[in-house]
């Protein structure tokens, strides 16, 4: 994190940076009250545009799917917010089950995927 932080503006210019490994949006247990201060917020420190991060630890394989139907929707013209919405309510609403059946519709699965907006001075 500390070598991140050092880098000279890393994403300028990026659209979109996705750190969908486990609890990328949360800052370590010295944040002062900004409990989203994690490697996503660096990524938005660095120059990303947008950043989608994750508040706890995520399902490989949900979030894959989560991910493929975030970057369809992308593909077909939807904002960022309106893909991640779409993509979450797959998994809410049981458009994907696993081979063995299991199905993806708490919370756990879906939920934890935010996205962190740049504003632009």
């Amino acid at each position: 994190m500390d070598e991140l932080r050092e880098l000279p503006q890393l994403f300028k210019g990026v659209e979109l940076v996705a750190f969908s490994a486990c609890s990328t949006g949360l800052g370590t247990t010295n944040t002062k009250g900004r409990e989203v201060d994690g490697i996503g917020y660096l990524g938005e420190l660095q120059g990303a545009k947008t950043v989608l991060a994750t508040l706890w630890p995520v399902e490989d394989m949900s979030t894959s799917m989560l991910m493929r139907e975030f970057y369809k929707a992308r593909e077909i013209g939807n904002t960022k917010p309106d893909a991640l919405r779409k993509a979450q309510l797959a998994l809410l609403m049981e458009t994907f089950k696993s081979e063995d059946g299991y199905d993806f519709t708490h919370p756990y699965f879906w939920a934890p995927f935010i996205l962190l907006l740049r504003q632009i001075k």
